[in-house]
């Protein structure tokens, strides 16, 4: 098993129409006590992968709270390392009493397996607002300085040194429907 590295970014946009990614963060214990007073839309784009992957699939799920103090998983995305139609097509799920905890991605490839969570506590009192997120996970070391937007809706982030992509990514949109 390799070591790990996560980077959850959020798109911000000036008003001037200028846009830069933030890093973005949401605790594992503020998901386990989230629970949800509002309706949340979650867009999930698509999983992007790096020129330097060693991933030959992958494997997302939503992790709910189950009203008992649990969690239910559900698979909501799969991509397969093999180009066009190797990918689910994106997803859009609804989270409302149940809140949507976080994501969870096992994948595989090379002999390796690689586990992440990306934490998302959707509640009122949730940190993350709606916006665009990108979910960054690699095994170097991670910088949100280093990213910039693409323009791109299903492809947003871009390396700021324009080098190719050094790291697997989620990018999903949170809106409020309340």
């Amino acid at each position: 098993r390799a070591s790990r590295h996560d980077l959850l970014l959020r798109r911000v946009e000036h008003a001037n129409g200028s846009t830069y990614w933030q890093a973005a963060h949401v605790s594992s214990s503020d998901a386990q006590e989230a629970r949800a007073t509002r309706d949340w839309r979650v867009h999930l784009q698509g999983f992007v992968a790096a020129s330097t992957t060693v991933l030959t699939h992958a494997d997302i799920e939503a992790l709910y709270a189950d009203g008992k103090g649990g969690t239910n998983r559900h698979q909501v995305y799969s991509y397969r390392d093999g180009g066009f139609g190797a990918c689910s097509a994106a997803v859009l799920l609804h989270t409302g009493k149940q809140g949507l905890r976080a994501f969870a991605l096992h994948g595989q490839g090379q002999g390796r397996t690689s586990d992440h969570q990306c934490p998302l506590a959707l509640s009122a009192d949730a940190e993350l607002v709606p916006g665009c997120y990108a979910w960054l996970f690699s095994n170097a070391p991670l910088d949100a300085r280093s990213w910039v937007d693409s323009g791109d809706p299903l492809r947003p982030l871009a390396r700021r040194d324009g080098q190719s992509l050094t790291a697997d990514y989620l990018a999903f949109t949170i809106t409020s429907l309340a």
